[in-house]
């Protein structure tokens, strides 16, 4: 058998259908929020040291004046019973040893997240308290009244700290990033449950509490949802409903007014807060001249901005009014 060997020139081209295997993205860890806008204990784990992939930062935003409602079911290492709780927040009028005096520390933190510029909390809210829920345990409640803070104040956090008995640290939390808005349209949104809502938010007066209006002081104020969010609300309609008997005759009319509500880009955890407040059937919103009262609202987490893990909410509220024949001014 005879072998032929054919020689063969091997020089080096430009092929496009070679191909190459490109870098896999890293896996980015998004935050999970139980209870937003809390995040803890690791500031780390913040929207805006993470931001799930997206290049965009985000702030919750105040306006002087505003009252924001919080709510956590943090670790109540202190009252024994819990159902009946003794001790509370730590505020001017209470003595200063932890886990004896008080169980619940919050803190007003400048943007540095260490400089802290009220530790007391009737220095900067307008209400505070704690109490229990047979569902959900020991839960904590206080509104921060923005009118306390220094003339100068821009943006904030709060730390929440929880003690034991022994006055060691229980558990740490923190709040997202508020900044004060300047030039910018913002929306303020309120609402409230009968009971609770699908965040765990315990809604209604407390039986069993601790706080500055403990009886036989007074009554605390009942929880509700309250936050300010950038965009505008645009009047894009009305609509008349005659409503006649047998007789044709017109017995009432239902009028309706529609507004868009246009949201600026915010994170999950800003939509989830819009959504928890946009999931009753009454809805107030004041854009700077008072509230006023929204019956019907659209689906939030529809709306997705794609690519940025960011949602851009576009929702459709409608005022409804029933007017008969004698005030049909209304």
């Amino acid at each position: 058998m005879i072998t032929i060997i054919f020689p063969s020139v091997q020089t080096p081209t430009i092929e496009p259908s070679y191909g190459r295997s490109l870098a896999v993205p890293p896996i980015v860890t998004c935050p999970i929020f139980d209870e937003p806008p809390w995040i803890g204990p690791s500031l780390g784990s913040g929207w805006n040291c993470n931001r799930c992939g997206s290049d965009d930062l985000f702030f919750n935003v105040w306006e002087d004046g505003d009252i924001i409602p919080f709510q956590i079911n943090a670790t109540d290492a202190v009252n024994h019973p819990a159902q009946n709780p003794t001790k509370g927040f730590l505020d001017s009028g209470t003595g200063a040893v932890a886990g004896v005096d008080y169980y619940v520390k919050i803190e007003l933190l400048d943007f540095d997240c260490t400089t802290v510029i009220f530790d007391l909390a009737d220095s900067f809210c307008s209400d505070y308290w704690v109490s229990f829920s047979d569902k959900i345990g020991p839960y904590q409640t206080f509104f921060v009244d923005t009118s306390l803070f220094p003339a100068n104040q821009n943006t904030w956090r709060i730390k929440m700290t929880t003690y034991n008995l022994l006055g060691a640290v229980a558990s740490i939390t923190y709040t997202e990033i508020f900044k004060k808005v300047r030039c910018e349209l913002t929306m303020l949104l309120q609402s409230t449950h009968a009971i609770e809502d699908c965040q765990k938010h315990q809604y209604g007066t407390p039986v069993n509490f601790v706080g500055p209006s403990t009886p036989p002081a007074g009554s605390p104020t009942a929880f509700f949802m309250r936050w300010r969010f950038k965009g505008e609300l645009v009047h894009i309609g009305y609509a008349n409903e005659r409503i006649v008997n047998d007789n044709d005759d017109l017995i009432a009319i239902k009028k309706r007014k529609t507004f868009d509500a246009i949201f600026r880009k915010m994170p999950p955890y800003s939509a989830t807060i819009l959504d928890t407040i946009l999931s009753v059937s009454d809805v107030r919103i004041n854009t700077g001249t008072g509230f006023e009262d929204y019956q019907e609202a659209t689906d939030v987490l529809k709306r997705i901005e794609g690519g940025t893990r960011m949602f851009k909410p576009r929702i459709t509220l409608t005022q409804i009014c029933d007017v008969d024949e004698v005030n049909c001014d209304q």
